[in-house]
C-alpha cells in the first residue's frame, strides 16, 4: 500500500510504501500492458526509507514452558483485598509480630477464592504464583501448621470473652464498616435479611457437620447463618450452624450479636421457616422488629389467609410489581391484628399467575385420579400433592374428593401471608420488603458459586 507524491519529466512518479512497520520511497513508472489489458507499475528505483531505521528489539528464544499460572482472578481478588483493607482488618483484630498472622489469613482467603489447594500445598502454590510478590509474603512460613495456627488465633477465646467467635464477628464488623465507607450507607439500612444455607460436608470429621434439617436431610452438612443488607447484599454477619440445629434457633445468637454492635431497632426480614411465638418474642426482647412469611400450620394463619375474597384483594390501588419479573405483580391487603402472640400488621399478598398455576395443577391431578389406572407409587405421589383434598374410602377406586376441603384450598391459591411487628410500615412497604428477601439468597449463591466458598 502506498501514496503517490509527484511526477518528473520522464513520466515517473514517487510513491511511498509501508513494509514491516517502516515507510520507504520508490520511483515508479506506469505502463500499459497490451497482454493484460491494464496498466502495470514498474519500479524504476528504490530511494530508501522515509524515516531513520532503528534496530528492533531481539525476540527471545522460547525453549520451553516451566509452569502456567492463571493470574486474572488472582489479580482481581488481590485488588479487592487492598481496596477493602483486608490485611489491615486482620492485623487490627489479630495483631502479631510483622503481621505474620494477617499475611497467612490473607493467603487463606486467596486460596479459598482462587486456589482451592489443600493446606500442605498452599505454600508451594503461593511461591509459584504472583501472590508471593503481590502479598509481600517474604519469609513468612506458609506450611500446614502455620496456616492452622493462624486459624486458631481467629477462633481462640481472648481473656474476658464469653465466646470464641468474638474475633470472627469483629472481622465481619470492621469489613462491613469499610464497605459502608466505600459504597455508601444503604438507604434502607433499617432492613436486614436473615437466612440459613445448608452445605453438604464430604470430609471425614467436623464437629459442625451433622445430619439434620434442610435440602440435604440425612446427610452430614454444615449450616451457615447469614444477615445481609437490603442493598449490595453484603454479609453483615455470618455464623456456623450445626446440621442438627433448626433454622429458627439461629435467631437468638444473631440477635445477640447485632445488639452487641449497637444495631438495635432494625427490622429482621425472615423466611416462613423462622416465625413462631418463641422466636418473635426473642426478637422483640432484643430490640428488633420482625417481618416474616407465615407457614400455613395454624388455625390463625389459615383464617387470616382466607379473610378476604379475591375481589377484595385485587384492587388497582393495591398492587406492586415483582422485582424479579416486572410483568408479574402482587396484589395485597393489610390490616392490624395479632399473630404469634404479638400485635402487628398482617398482609395478604395475592399473585394471580401463581393462583392460576396452582388451580390448574390441582385440577389436572384430580382428573388423573378420576381416570384411574395408576399404580401404588403414582397414587402416593398424587396424595402427597393433593393433601387432604383426596381422601380414601371403601370401594374399587378407594378414594373420593372432599368438596369442602377442595373449596377451602382454592381460597388460598396464589396467596401468601406476611406478618410484621413494625406497625410504622405501610402494607405496600411490607410486601416490597419481604419479596426482596432474595438479597440474602443472592449472597449465598455468590458465595457458593463464583467465590466457591463451599468447604
Amino acid at each position: 500500500m502506498g501514496t503517490s507524491e509527484g511526477t518528473d519529466e520522464e513520466h515517473t512518479s514517487i510513491r511511498t510504501i509501508d513494509s514491516r512497520g517502516h515507510r520507504y520511497r520508490q520511483r515508479v513508472r506506469y505502463e500499459w500492458d497490451p497482454s493484460r489489458h491494464h496498466t502495470v507499475t514498474r519500479v524504476v528505483e528504490h530511494l530508501g526509507p522515509v524515516d531513520p531505521l532503528y534496530p528492533r528489539a531481539p525476540v527471545p528464544e522460547l525453549r520451553g514452558i516451566q509452569a502456567i499460572v492463571p493470574a486474572g482472578h488472582l489479580a482481581l481478588d488481590v485488588s479487592l483485598a487492598r481496596q477493602f483493607q483486608l490485611r489491615e482488618i486482620f492485623q487490627a483484630v489479630c495483631p502479631s509480630e510483622e503481621g505474620s498472622v494477617a499475611t497467612r489469613l490473607e493467603v487463606l482467603v486467596m486460596n479459598q477464592s482462587a486456589g482451592r489447594r489443600a493446606l500442605p500445598k498452599v505454600g508451594p502454590w503461593v511461591e509459584e504464583s504472583p501472590l508471593s510478590r503481590w502479598l509481600s509474603v517474604g519469609d513468612t512460613p506458609l506450611g500446614k501448621d502455620a496456616l492452622l495456627g493462624a486459624m486458631d488465633v481467629v477462633y481462640s477465646r481472648q481473656d474476658g470473652e464469653e465466646t470464641a467467635y468474638r474475633r470472627v464477628h469483629a472481622i465481619q464488623e470492621r469489613a462491613a464498616q469499610v464497605v459502608e465507607r466505600i459504597v455508601g450507607r444503604d438507604p434502607a439500612h433499617y432492613f436486614v435479611y436473615h437466612d440459613v444455607c445448608r452445605i453438604r460436608y464430604n470430609g471425614n470429621h467436623c464437629e459442625w457437620a451433622e445430619p439434620g434439617h434442610g435440602a440435604v436431610d440425612g446427610r452430614p452438612h454444615v449450616g451457615i447463618g447469614m444477615v445481609t443488607g437490603r442493598k449490595h447484599h453484603f454479609p453483615l454477619l455470618s455464623l456456623p450452624v450445626k446440621g442438627s440445629m433448626h433454622d429458627a434457633k439461629t435467631l437468638a445468637p444473631v440477635a445477640r450479636e447485632l445488639k452487641a454492635r449497637g444495631l438495635e431497632g432494625l427490622t429482621l426480614v425472615m423466611d416462613r421457616g423462622f416465625p413462631s411465638r418463641k422466636t418473635v418474642a426473642q426478637a422483640r426482647q432484643s430490640g428488633f422488629e420482625v417481618l416474616a412469611g407465615c407457614p400455613e400450620n395454624s388455625k390463625e394463619v389459615k383464617s387470616a389467609l382466607r379473610k378476604w375474597t379475591d375481589e377484595e384483594v385485587e384492587r388497582p390501588g393495591q398492587v406492586v410489581p415483582r422485582s424479579s419479573d416486572p410483568h408479574h405483580a402482587q396484589y395485597y391487603r393489610g390490616w392490624d391484628g395479632t399473630l404469634f402472640g404479638a400485635r402487628g400488621q398482617l398482609v395478604v399478598a395475592l399473585d394471580p399467575w401463581r393462583r392460576s398455576e396452582e388451580r390448574v395443577s390441582r385440577d389436572i391431578m384430580l382428573r388423573e385420579v378420576r381416570k384411574g389406572g395408576w399404580g401404588k407409587g403414582k397414587w402416593s405421589s398424587l396424595r402427597e400433592e393433593l393433601g387432604r383434598v383426596a381422601v380414601s374410602r371403601r370401594g374399587p377406586r378407594g378414594w373420593r374428593v372432599d368438596g369442602r376441603i377442595e373449596r377451602f384450598s382454592r381460597k388460598a391459591d396464589g396467596r401468601f401471608l406476611i406478618f410484621t411487628t413494625n406497625r410504622e410500615l405501610s402494607a405496600e412497604e411490607v410486601v416490597e420488603a419481604y419479596f426482596q428477601r432474595d438479597e440474602v439468597e443472592k449472597a449465598f449463591r455468590t458465595l457458593k458459586g463464583p467465590l466457591r466458598m463451599e468447604p
